[in-house]
């Protein structure tokens, strides 16, 4: 009999022990559970502050790129609509002539460092020999224009087949320079398209679905070889009082070192006197 006794309670130890160890085995399976459970969650949340975060981030990120965007559709104004008068005092800068390797790389220079976006009317012959200095004006978003291809009047003015040949193969090199996709509607008279003779080239412009035009200010700076930086600048301050929109002829020239010298100055009157700069297209 005790030995039957004895079985039965190591039976039930047994018994015991093994429900014992299944519920310690079921607590720590369900800890294991409700530990994964709360990782799970946590991860899932920082991810997705992660992401909201990110997405914040590129919100902003094309915020600021669609406002620079804007800035700059808004710093270029049509030919068409240059003289218009809004109440806003704009000046467009210009320059013909160059590129040239010994002044317009100083005044981009000059122009980064402002922030001033300018307009450049390019002489075909000049860009052969420059190539990476009209890259890098239309690289810094300048706007470039056809100034010919000789700028010499005997040339270009002597027939209207004459006038054609400098116009394309000007347009020629700047698409070849600046890529296929470029084009450019400004072309600049050499002189200006003041004078009646030139009534048919102007005819030719148009009907090419370019646009001319000329200046209502200018600092003087081909009146002569080295006038005075002060006279340049006094100049411009005689040619645009009480003009709302002026369109203002400087040139880049090599032989233009006072142009050069003369910008800082005029820039800082211009800007003090309450004008915004923008540029054609």
């Amino acid at each position: 009999m005790d030995m039957n006794y004895n079985c039965k309670t190591i039976k039930l130890n047994k018994n015991i022990i093994f429900i014992i160890i299944c519920i310690l085995v079921l607590y720590s399976f369900g800890f294991l559970l409700g530990y994964l459970y709360i990782e799970y969650k946590f991860i899932d949340k920082n991810s997705q502050n992660i992401t909201s975060s990110k997405n914040e981030q590129l919100s902003d990120d094309s915020v600021l790129d669609l406002k620079e965007n804007t800035n700059k559709d808004n710093n270029k104004v049509l030919c068409e609509d240059a003289y218009k008068k809004d109440g806003e005092k704009v000046a467009y800068i210009t320059f013909d002539d160059g590129p040239s390797k010994k002044i317009t790389p100083k005044i981009l220079d000059i122009l980064k460092e402002r922030k001033i976006k300018a307009t450049f009317f390019v002489l075909g012959q000049n860009i052969e020999e420059n190539k990476e200095i009209l890259k890098r004006e239309y690289d810094e978003g300048h706007s470039i224009g056809n100034h010919s291809y000789s700028h010499e009047f005997g040339t270009i003015y002597n027939n209207l087949d004459a006038f054609k040949k400098e116009v394309e193969k000007t347009n020629m090199i700047l698409e070849k320079t600046l890529g296929d996709d470029f084009k450019t509607r400004l072309f600049r008279f050499p002189g200006g398209s003041f004078e009646n003779y030139k009534n048919k080239f102007k005819d030719y412009i148009k009907e090419n679905n370019m646009i001319y035009i000329d200046w209502n200010a200018l600092t003087g700076d081909a009146e002569g070889q080295n006038v005075s930086k002060e006279k340049l600048l006094d100049h411009l301050v005689k040619d645009v009082e009480g003009k709302e929109k002026i369109v203002i002829l400087m040139h880049d020239a090599a032989t233009k070192e006072t142009t050069l010298e003369a910008l800082p100055s005029v820039l800082d009157y211009l800007k003090n006197n309450g004008y915004i700069f923008k540029i054609l297209k």
